[in-house]
């Protein structure tokens, strides 16, 4: 059965990243390729990173040869940070429509919402999520989420997006960039 989802095709020329800021005001959900075939001029990862930042809108990366965009069990990634919330938001139709969904809290030391608030929200939604805890045992929140998702299979991964300064990020690497580097599955990120 195929899925009766409105969408539009816009041509535009000039800086990719731009161009897609411009035209998607009054969408709900962007879906980029985290990487295109071939030679392209494209850096897409960058891409999806500014639009992750800029454009204010749930931004659904998508790394490359995915057969199909599964709703069947989604990962909701939580740290309790604002971007966090805002992902858990941006995604709660998404999250309606799995047949499971499990809140992946991994201990990285900072302090936010507890996981509980976030199954509180979304079993208002209708949502039954349940909440794992994640021990990272390497002390680097990227590697331990990439753990998790070979370890549980999800579909996909709905998190927040560039929880630290973008120049720690630029500096240090991130969980964002990580994320988007070697996913195996779709993220869908928020800032």
């Amino acid at each position: 059965m195929r899925a009766k989802v409105r969408w539009d095709w816009i041509d535009a020329t000039g800086d990719a990243a731009a161009a897609l800021r411009h035209h998607i005001g009054c969408s709900d959900l962007v879906v980029v390729s985290r990487r295109l075939d071939g030679p392209s001029l494209l850096d897409m990862r960058r891409i999806a990173g500014e639009l992750i930042v800029r454009s204010g809108k749930p931004i659904l990366a998508v790394p490359q040869g995915c057969p199909r965009l599964a709703l069947d069990r989604v990962l909701l990634v939580w740290d309790g940070s604002p971007g966090a919330v805002t992902a858990m938001q941006a995604a709660t139709p998404i999250l309606a429509q799995a047949t499971a969904t499990t809140i992946l809290t991994v201990a990285d030391g900072r302090a936010g919402l507890p996981a509980e608030d976030a199954a509180t929200y979304s079993s208002r939604h209708g949502i039954a999520a349940r909440i794992k805890p994640w021990q990272s045992s390497q002390g680097c929140t990227a590697q331990t989420l990439l753990a998790a998702i070979a370890a549980r299979a999800p579909d996909r991964v709905v998190m927040g997006g560039f929880g630290h300064s973008r120049l720690e990020e630029a500096l240090l690497g991130g969980v964002t960039r990580t994320m988007l580097d070697e996913s195996p599955v779709p993220v869908l990120f928020a800032y």
